[in-house]
């Protein structure tokens, strides 16, 4: 269940299963040719805990699945499974750029699976979700302030649905600086994505954060954010919904 998952997981499958639910009507809601990726983190003490989630649209997965099926016998076996998984997760981590204060930091990979489901046209699509630990320096533990830079440039040319989402949690409060070379376009039926690159964070500790506000009795903004994480997820749900139901619909 999403509950028992950590919190930043919580968001990258709810984003996965929102996707589902809109491909499960054969229409994927960012276009036949998107891929589409997510990068959720969850900054903590010692660690940043990373959700992370890979949608490859119909076309796409077309050349996914000739890949990940490597003897073309049209069966999937657990090897071929684990080893298209191994590949594909160590491409993507070699393409993350994530510094702190200036320092690169090493992404491990804790867990990951993949999901095929039908698509539209009799074609599939291809879902990835990974949990990622980036263990943190010894001096984010501090009371001062620290700029987190985070870049992903995987399949930054194709179409297709591309955010990087740091979220406030017990150990930091998170400011977001500006987001680089974010942007967003049009897809072929007018839906506006998303094209976010690299963005750039500044981490404060929750203790830093109460003595500046001199044990005031507010509220922590991490304390609220477990609410605004499931409205996103819930508008991404909605958007998903909204596709289903348009795709149900007949036509004239």
């Amino acid at each position: 269940m999403l509950t028992a998952l950590r919190p930043g997981v919580q968001i990258g499958l709810g984003f996965a299963v929102c996707l589902l639910t809109a491909t499960a009507a054969n229409a994927h809601p960012y276009g036949l040719s998107s891929t589409n990726r997510l990068i959720a983190i969850e900054p903590h003490a010692r660690a940043l805990r990373v959700a992370f989630v890979l949608d490859f649209a119909e076309l796409p997965t077309t050349q996914e699945l000739r890949e990940l099926d490597a003897d073309h016998d049209g069966q999937v076996t657990e090897r071929e499974r684990e080893t298209y998984l191994d590949g594909l997760m160590a491409r993507m981590i070699a393409n993350w750029r994530l510094r702190l204060d200036g320092q690169a930091l090493t992404a491990v990979v804790r867990s990951r699976s993949l999901e095929v489901a039908e698509g539209e046209a009799r074609l599939h699509t291809l879902r990835v979700t990974a949990e990622v630990t980036v263990q943190l320096h010894s001096a984010a533990n501090s009371l001062t302030d620290h700029h987190l830079d985070v870049s992903d440039l995987s399949y930054s040319d194709r179409p297709g649905w591309r955010e990087i989402r740091v979220e406030s949690g017990f150990a930091f409060d998170v400011q977001a600086l500006h987001s680089g070379d974010a942007g967003t376009a049009l897809s072929r039926d007018g839906r506006t994505l998303l094209r976010m690159n690299e963005g750039h964070f500044v981490l404060r500790a929750r203790a830093a954060t109460a003595a500046a506000r001199g044990h005031s009795g507010e509220v922590p903004r991490g304390a609220r954010a477990a609410p605004v994480r499931w409205i996103l997820a819930g508008l991404a749900c909605l958007v998903g919904l909204l596709a289903w139901a348009r795709a149900r619909r007949p036509s004239n």
